[in-house]
């Protein structure tokens, strides 16, 4: 199915990525049409999948460090596996698959240096079997766009991490090197 945006609806788009909560009133002024046509090309591309209005974080006012994950694969079933395993891991904000010698690139976010080392060392994506290699870039902050993503879980009910992690048992957990996983029951940190 094409999304064929006509020109209203980029110029809609553009203005909603300025000031995502910008009312209709504001909406229609800008764009030379009635609050009503705004609203019906905003549900319209909302219910098309189009586009999604939430809530991003400036993770350099949270003060958390940002890695890219480049990771090769061995093969097809372990890229699937990894998509899978990782799809809901609070830590990602980014994931997917890639074409060319690496095979998938996640962006993840570590609340200090010591939680970057844990989440990429003992319960990393890249220790995850099946990984041939994998290359880790820390990042700097961002300059387009400041503000990503992050998830906040807002229930903590889980013993063990998406990933099928155990944090609470982590000899790096227990030593207070990390903060465990904010999806799990205790999770220290402040996302």
């Amino acid at each position: 199915m094409s999304s064929n945006l006509t020109e209203t609806k980029r110029r809609l788009i553009t203005i909603l990525q300025e000031d995502g909560r910008a009312p209709l009133v504001k909406l229609s002024s800008k764009l030379g049409i009635s609050h009503v046509a705004v609203k019906k090309n905003l549900e319209n591309m909302l219910n098309s999948d189009i586009v999604k209005i939430s809530a991003l974080i400036n993770p350099k006012k949270l003060g958390v460090r940002l890695v890219l994950l480049l990771l090769e694969c061995r093969d097809y079933k372990c890229q699937e596996e990894i998509l899978e395993k990782f799809s809901e891991c609070p830590r990602i904000i980014f994931l997917s698959p890639m074409i060319g010698g690496y095979n998938l690139i996640a962006i993840m976010i570590a609340e200090s240096m010591k939680v970057l080392e844990s989440i990429t060392t003992i319960c990393a994506i890249r220790t995850h079997k099946g990984i041939r290699r994998s290359e880790l870039i820390i990042l700097g902050d961002p300059v387009y766009s400041s503000h990503l993503p992050i998830r906040l879980i807002e229930d903590r009910k889980r013993r063990t991490a998406p990933c099928g992690f155990n944090c609470c048992r982590c000899q790096r957990y227990l030593e207070d090197k990390c903060l465990g996983c904010p999806a799990t029951q205790c999770y220290r940190g402040f996302l």
